[in-house]
């Protein structure tokens, strides 16, 4: 999953014609266990020069019926899933963007559909603030 939205990522800032890589051709997920500053070297050693980092911060799964919601019992079930947002500048690891955001899953939904449609919100909230043409 972390391939493939990365090359989301990069598929819709190239469209913007911003030069992106995805992590995931270069580290593996043992590599980020260190602290920020030693990834933050990494990056910069590899010729980087800001790093988007995605995280889901939180997520709750609640049932959702005509006029209430109420933690998951009976009827349609929902979850909200937080994530954030930040791109750091590397050559000083300063964060010059933040965003969040809220997905509303149903109990049915496709990873890949929903993945690729945070990707393109992500691309299109930076170019809303110019931090990217």
């Amino acid at each position: 999953m972390r391939a493939q939205f990365e090359s989301d990522l990069v598929y819709f800032l190239q469209q913007r014609k911003v030069v992106a890589v995805g992590s995931s051709s270069q580290f593996a997920v043992s590599d980020f266990k260190e602290g920020a500053e030693e990834i933050r070297k990494k990056f910069a050693t590899a010729g980087t020069e800001s790093l988007l980092v995605v995280r889901v911060t939180g997520r709750t799964t609640f049932e959702k019926g005509p006029g209430y919601e109420r933690a998951a019992g009976f009827g349609e079930i929902e979850t909200d899933v937080q994530s954030v947002a930040t791109l750091y500048r590397l050559s000083d690891g300063v964060p010059i963007w933040n965003g969040k955001m809220d997905t509303i899953l149903k109990e049915q939904y496709h990873s890949r559909v929903e993945l690729r449609g945070a990707a393109k919100v992500i691309v299109s909230s930076l170019a809303k603030d110019k931090v990217i043409p």
